[in-house]
């Protein structure tokens, strides 16, 4: 197994976000959004690894996910790694960094300082850029 991790090629950054969607797939095969952001109401950072162009290979990102906290566990089987105020800077240091320290960064956030709510389908066509796509339905 790899001891250390080394960024050569890949850049590890993150994703500035308020709040985002997750769908649920209900019994009957629908699916139920949720409407999910922090209590605090304040922008969160989810993990990322960016690669530059690699001719053929475009440049891209791809966002890291984890196993999800209790709250989401119902909604969705991962959720995104939020980084918090101490892991943000261990993600973005520049050189080698350990599987283990990997780990520690990529923790479940806790739920206790999560939302998660019920919203309109109308969420589910991007065109929809209304108020209504964050009002809780029941």
């Amino acid at each position: 197994m790899f001891q250390v991790l080394t960024r050569i090629v890949a850049i590890w950054c993150f994703l500035w976000r308020r709040r985002g969607y997750e769908w649920r797939r209900d019994t009957n095969k629908s699916k139920t959004p949720f409407f999910i952001r922090l209590k605090a109401e304040r922008p969160f950072f989810i993990a990322g690894i960016y690669e530059d162009e690699s001719p053929p290979f475009p440049a891209g990102y791809v966002l890291l996910t984890t196993g999800p906290n209790e709250l989401m566990r119902p909604i969705h089987d991962r959720m995104p790694v939020i980084l918090t105020a101490e892991t943000v800077g261990a993600w973005l240091t520049r050189g080698d960094i350990t599987p283990e320290r990997v780990h520690e960064v990529c923790q479940s956030y806790l739920a206790v300082g999560m939302i998660a709510d019920p919203v309109s389908t109308i969420v589910n066509n991007a065109r929809n850029d209304v108020p209504e796509c964050v009002v809780t339905v029941n």
